[in-house]
């Protein structure tokens, strides 16, 4: 016969830690360029028809207001719950599923209208609620690489050196033994 082995200890139950470190936050840049997006008159501040443009054209501004970027994420209706936001503009009861949102950045605001202002969007943005949505539409923000001169090609293979602009149409390899990137022009057929 067999020896039968000994039963398995209980599994012990996972403590849950939380975490004191608060979620990152996007930098100052990323929330001027996002607030850009949103001021399209380039005034200080963003009116609902302003929201409502910004919703429409940039899909980092969806992210911020918790709406899916694009029709393919979440499964999710997107042309159909921006038609709901603008019928509600339109009917003059707001921004529909995103009145929350924006009331809770007017009220940080120092105007009195219907309107909010950089001081307002830079506070909810860092330290209130939309904190891990303004990360988040921050992500989806083009990156500019470049931090050093522009690369000039030759027909030979050179070094490119790290972060530099490379104009478009030349052939790239790496040196495996450096692990350096080697640009050229790319040969005459």
């Amino acid at each position: 016969e067999k020896p039968i082995p000994p039963p398995a200890e209980p599994a012990q139950p996972r403590k849950h830690r939380h975490s004191a470190t608060p979620p990152p936050t996007a930098s100052e840049a990323e929330l001027k360029q996002l607030f850009g997006f949103l001021d399209r008159s380039n005034k200080g501040v963003v009116s609902q028809r302003d929201v409502l443009f910004a919703l429409k054209k940039h899909p980092q501004v969806r992210r911020l207001f918790h709406l899916p970027v694009n029709e393919a994420e979440q499964g999710a209706s997107l042309q159909s719950r921006l038609a709901n936001i603008q019928e509600s503009f339109e009917s003059g009861s707001g921004l529909g599923e995103l009145k929350d949102i924006y009331a809770m950045l007017r009220e940080g605001s120092s105007g009195t209208d219907q309107t909010f202002d950089w001081e307002a969007f830079s506070k909810c943005c860092t330290t209130g609620k939309l904190r891990s949505s303004a990360h988040a539409a921050a992500a989806l923000l083009p990156r500019n690489h470049s931090t050093g001169e522009a690369f000039k090609p030759t027909k030979e293979w050179q070094v490119v050196p790290e972060g530099a602009a490379c104009p478009g149409g030349l052939e790239f390899k790496m040196d495996i033994a450096t692990g350096r990137t080697l640009g050229r022009l790319p040969p005459k057929k």
